[in-house]
């Protein structure tokens, strides 16, 4: 982990992805979860193609929510 965010969120929980891929090394979001308020989330590189895990900087999405009920998805080709 070379570099984390702090979110501060009145939520109940918190979904992160990457919305971009820079590096070579594959990255995903990764976070420690809620706590109280706040939300860290960092970009995690993996290991399979080499054992470094620096990595550079990527952008961090994330959907906050409060509540409870049920969230749909839909794929967006079938509206096309």
């Amino acid at each position: 982990m070379d570099a984390s965010v702090t979110l501060d969120l009145a939520a109940d929980g918190v979904v992160a992805m990457l919305s971009s891929f820079g590096g070579a090394d594959p990255a995903w979001a990764r976070g420690s979860g809620l706590s109280g308020t706040t939300f860290e989330v960092y970009a995690q590189e993996d290991i399979s193609l080499d054992a470094e895990i620096g990595h550079g900087a990527e952008t961090v999405v994330y959907f906050a929510f409060d509540g409870s009920g049920v969230v749909y998805g839909y794929d967006a080709s079938l509206f096309v």
